[in-house]
């Protein structure tokens, strides 16, 4: 592991999408009592493997560590690939800046070069760590798995592909109550698995596999990754995102899990987790529906946790990366009962996890190409995603500071619409004795252009706000314009969620609004959180997320 250089080929090009609500980037701020006389590091890690490294520090801090006879305290905090790669591009000043960074794939390292040549000079190491590995997997449910007879049959993006144009869906292998095929996929600019997904259906596009910035934006090319776009359910901001809805559905019988995805571009380790019954860091029981790992045929790109310590790190700092990177060497056990891999070779435990009769295929990896051909790719997926078709549902009965906070805010995250996106805004209650459930401010026909303009102008009004009758009038309005080549989706902001009756019929989200998702944003509440769940969305607490609004954002 040590020593290992990163060789791979530059990306660049990726969409900012951080909004800060709470302050500082999201999760990253330092543990609480680090003051003193120690060499104090921090790291920030990519999700898959926060918490086992927050272990580790733990472990490492209480056999009170010297180097160099100065004491060490080690701090890991939870940073989303792309979001940290963006931050250090621009320079990550202030109290959150880390001393280590630990993505969950070099590409990201390899980003940041292309994208900040100057500040990558300045801030990477000659040679480059990587911890351990894991490849991309699409993770399917075990019957849709079995129905396709994965063991014997080569599935690929090409496959992939084929079934999710079939307008019979799941009826070509007899089991029509599934319905379409529906992908879920995570958002390129911020998760691994999305990027690692997008960057394997380009190598599975027509050609002959030797990419090029020509052959990338090639018409046949541009055509075939459209069309896997347009099979996606919606993007999420990473794979737990629809793992833990996933968690949710199997609770629901066994039926449940097939109707609401059929398959997910997912680390093989987090694959692994979830059949295992860990979802989002908390334990479960195993799940009733399994999730299998389908290894794409003709390769797969492969995570493998680099373990970088930043050039603005003191020499002390340095050395104490370092002294904790020997110290997770030593750990393989723990690394190894989380599921992930050193090298080519899963465990016995792991392969069993994974794949029913433990017999895993040879891995075949592919490797990231040039950071030319990459930036195209990044474009290319921004041209031709799934485009969006969202309403936003807003309460204005709540305080004016609160209002307008979350206003602004939303209008910072609605900047990563693109131009194909349409976006309305209503609000609610009507102002005055109508009768009317909202205010149209804004037809969803209209694309996302001048939307900040719209946000700014909503106020707060007096009055009871009944949630129930808008968003009825919301999502039977979506659904009675749904766009199937869209994702259809309603957000709902709603910042005093107490003001509305638990006790709310939310019984026409599953009856009458099958293709149209709704989010919810606001504080804890069973109401915004039952709602989320059961029209097949995400629930956002503003204090759980400083950056929730483009979270919900990046989900369409």
């Amino acid at each position: 592991m040590k020593g290992w250089a990163s060789t791979r080929g530059q990306l660049a090009g990726t969409l900012a999408f951080a909004v800060v609500v709470t302050g500082g980037l999201a999760a990253a701020t330092r543990f609480a009592g680090t003051a003193g006389p120690c060499e104090q590091v921090l790291i920030a890690s990519s999700q898959e493997k926060a918490s086992m490294l927050q272990g580790f520090a733990v472990s490492y801090d209480a056999g009170r560590p010297r180097v160099d006879g100065q004491c060490v305290s080690v701090s890991v905090e939870k940073v989303d690939s792309g979001d940290a790669e963006l931050a250090l591009a621009n320079g990550w000043t202030g109290s959150t800046r880390p001393e280590v960074w630990s993505p969950a794939s070099s590409a990201w390292v390899n980003l940041l070069k292309a994208q900040a040549p100057a500040v990558a000079a300045r801030l990477l190491p000659v040679s480059i760590i990587s911890l351990f590995q894991s490849p991309l997997v699409i993770g399917m449910p075990e019957p849709m798995a079995m129905a396709l007879r994965y063991t014997t049959t080569p599935i690929g993006w090409s496959q992939i592909l084929k079934l999710a144009q079939d307008p019979r869906g799941w009826a070509v292998y007899g089991k029509p109550k599934w319905g379409k095929f529906k992908l879920g996929k995570t958002n390129p600019t911020i998760s691994t698995s999305g990027l690692h997904a997008l960057i394997g259906a380009y190598y599975a596009a027509p050609g002959d596999g030797a990419l090029s910035v020509d052959t990338v934006s090639s018409a046949p090319v541009k055509a075939f990754i459209r069309a896997i776009e347009a099979s996606v359910v919606h993007y999420g901001e990473t794979a737990t995102d629809f793992l833990q809805h996933l968690r949710y559905t199997d609770l629901q019988g066994l039926d449940a899990p097939l109707g609401y995805i059929s398959a997910i571009a997912v680390e093989e380790q987090e694959l692994a987790d979830y059949n295992a019954g860990l979802v989002g860091g908390i334990q479960y029981s195993p799940p009733r529906v399994k999730l299998v790992a389908i290894y794409p045929s003709g390769g797969t790109p492969v995570a493998d946790h680099p373990y970088v310590v930043l050039g603005w790190s003191s020499d002390g700092q340095k050395a104490a990366a370092l002294d904790f990177e020997d110290f997770i060497e030593r750990q393989v056990t723990s690394i190894e009962a989380r599921h992930f891999r050193f090298g080519d070779v899963a465990t016995p435990a792991l392969a069993s996890l994974v794949y029913p009769d433990g017999h895993l295929p040879a891995l075949v990896r592919l490797e990231s190409p040039a950071g030319p051909v990459l930036q195209a790719m990044l474009r290319g997926w921004k041209q031709v995603r799934k485009a969006a078709r969202v309403l936003f549902l807003i309460d204005t009965a709540v305080a004016p500071g609160a209002l307008t906070d979350a206003t602004r805010d939303l209008a910072g995250a609605a900047s990563a619409f693109a131009s194909q996106d349409k976006v309305g805004v209503w609000t609610f209650p009507s102002p005055g004795e109508g009768t009317a459930s909202h205010t149209v401010l804004r037809d969803v026909t209209e694309d996302s252009g001048s939307l900040g303009v719209t946000l700014a102008r909503i106020k707060p009004v007096k009055g009871h706000s009944e949630l129930e009758g808008a968003l009825y009038d919301a999502v039977t309005q979506m659904v009675a314009n749904y766009d199937p080549t869209a994702i259809n989706a309603v957000v709902v902001l709603e910042l005093s969620p107490g003001n509305q009756a638990a006790s709310a019929d939310t019984g026409f989200l599953t009856s009458e609004a099958p293709f149209v998702r709704v989010f919810t944003v606001g504080p804890a509440s069973d109401l915004l959180r039952a709602i989320a769940t059961l029209a097949g969305g995400t629930f956002y607490e503003p204090g759980a997320a400083s950056h929730f609004l483009n979270d919900a954002i990046s989900n369409f």
